[in-house]
Formats: structure tokens, C-alpha cells, sequence
């Protein structure tokens, strides 16, 4: 899965653009103040004017960041843990569905390759194509050479198919 598409990670922004919003509002609200005591000392409202340009575009800022979020339509204020809002959206998006049929494909395919693998490690019978054979042992044929000798049918071979009885 790409970064791009894992949404706990895209969700936060961690370009400390944060700090810079809250570092304007608190520049602000010092403006405000100030140009507030200019207003009532000299009564030039001037300082005002350009106090509340600039807080406007501090909130226009905040605005169309909160706008451009991955959550800005879902965003009602809550007391939902982050964990919680991102569940929910995924829930909302059928996320975690999309995600659990990929996961169920993935293991089908794989349980697949896996049933081929050993289909091919399966030796079969080079006449009848069966897989119902057996390994010769060892003392069955040490046997069988000792009782009928060179004539004996299990010399030289190491299998024996049980549905049409040849040897190899």
C-alpha cells in the first residue's frame, strides 16, 4: 500500500503550520490591544482598520486551510479521540471494506499457489497418470532379490502405482 493512499498518515499535517496559525492569532489579539489603547489615547482609529485587516486574513488563512482538509466535510466538533473521527471516516468511505476484500484476494491467491505448488510435488504413475503410488522400501525389494533373485521385478525400481501396478 502506497503512503498516499493510507489516510492516518495523510490526515496529519506535520509541516508545523500549526504553530504558525496560533502564533498569528496571538500576534493579533496583541494588535488588537495595542490599537485599541491608540484609539483611546490619540482617538486615531487608523491602527484599528489595519489590526482587524490583518486578523481577517489570519482567519481567511485558517479558513481555507480547514477548508482544503481531508475531514473538512465530516468536521463537526466532537469528543471523539483522533483514532475514533478516522474510523468513522473510514467507515463513511468504505475504507476498511475495500481493504479487507483486497486482504481476502490476496489470501485466495495465495492459497491458490500454494494448492499448485503441491499438486506439482505429488509424483504420479508415468502410465495411468494416478497419484495413489508408494515408495519400494528398502527390505521389500532386498527381499524380493533374495527370494527370486536378478528375475525379481522390484531391481532398479523405487515406485509402485496401487491402481495399475507398474513399477519404475
Amino acid at each position: 500500500m502506497d503512503k498516499k493512499d493510507d489516510f492516518y498518515d495523510s490526515y496529519d499535517d506535520k509541516s508545523g503550520k500549526g504553530v504558525i496559525i496560533v502564533g498569528s492569532c496571538l500576534l493579533g489579539l496583541f494588535f488588537l490591544i495595542i490599537s485599541f489603547a491608540v484609539l483611546i489615547d490619540d482617538g486615531n482609529p487608523f491602527a484599528l482598520i489595519i489590526t482587524l485587516c490583518y486578523i481577517s486574513i489570519v482567519f481567511g488563512y485558517i479558513y481555507y486551510q480547514k477548508k482544503n482538509s481531508k475531514l473538512s466535510d465530516d468536521f463537526v466538533p466532537t469528543t471523539k479521540s483522533k483514532e475514533e473521527l478516522m474510523n468513522d471516516y473510514a467507515i463513511q468511505h468504505n475504507i476498511k471494506e475495500k481493504r479487507q476484500k483486497e486482504c481476502e484476494e490476496y489470501i485466495k491467491k495465495s492459497q491458490q499457489y500454494i494448492l499448485n505448488k503441491t499438486l506439482e510435488n505429488v509424483p504420479r504413475c508415468p502410465t495411468c497418470n494416478s497419484t495413489k503410488v508408494e515408495k519400494i522400501s528398502t527390505t521389500k525389494r532386498w527381499v524380493s532379490t533374495g527370494l527370486f533373485g536378478l528375475a525379481s521385478s522390484n531391481i532398479g525400481k523405487t515406485m509402485h502405482c496401487k491402481n495399475c501396478g507398474y513399477k519404475w
